[in-house]
């Protein structure tokens, strides 16, 4: 599926890279097991690893969107090892007119890890009937240093557009 427009631009792309280029897409390792496949995540030497504050999971449902947050100081290490999402991200608030965009697919048929450093705003949606995202991040949560906005205003009725 094509998710390109005029507004979101595919973080893969040279566009994406270089309007994004402090957002990093590293390819992970999937190691092929007879008894069940082995998915690695993130070392302590990984290029987008800072520091350990903890790991959780976020289950997401077919065609919700979860969004939009901003992390003052939390650097997110995104993996998706059940499913696929699709994450949108932007550098100012979503509320906000006249800006671009980028997104990227993940998955286990396109499995990388996603690393999103502070004051960026971001969205994700589930593809699959089953999705799970995997942070590690570099702090524990901490509710002061998070701006939540919930939209169903431009940039999410954008996303509804052309998604699934």
């Amino acid at each position: 599926m094509n998710y390109s427009n005029n507004f979101w631009i595919d973080l893969r792309s040279e566009e994406g890279k270089n309007l994004f280029n402090k957002i990093k897409i590293t390819n992970e390792k999937k190691i092929s097991n007879p008894l069940g496949d082995i998915l690695h995540c993130i070392k302590n030497t990984s290029d987008g690893y800072d520091s350990f504050g903890e790991a959780y999971f976020s289950f997401i449902h077919k065609k919700i969107i979860k969004g939009w947050k901003c992390h003052s100081r939390m650097i997110l290490n995104l993996t998706v090892p059940i499913g696929e999402v699709v994450f949108y991200i932007l550098k100012n608030s979503p509320i906000e007119k006249n800006q671009r965009g980028v997104y990227i697919k993940l998955g286990i048929n396109s499995y990388s890890r996603l690393t999103i450093p502070p004051n960026h705003w971001f969205a994700f949606q589930g593809i699959k009937k089953e999705n799970l995202v995997l942070n590690v991040a570099n702090i524990k949560h901490n509710p002061n240093e998070t701006k939540s906005i919930v939209t169903d205003q431009l940039f999410t009725k954008n996303i509804k557009k052309f998604l699934v």
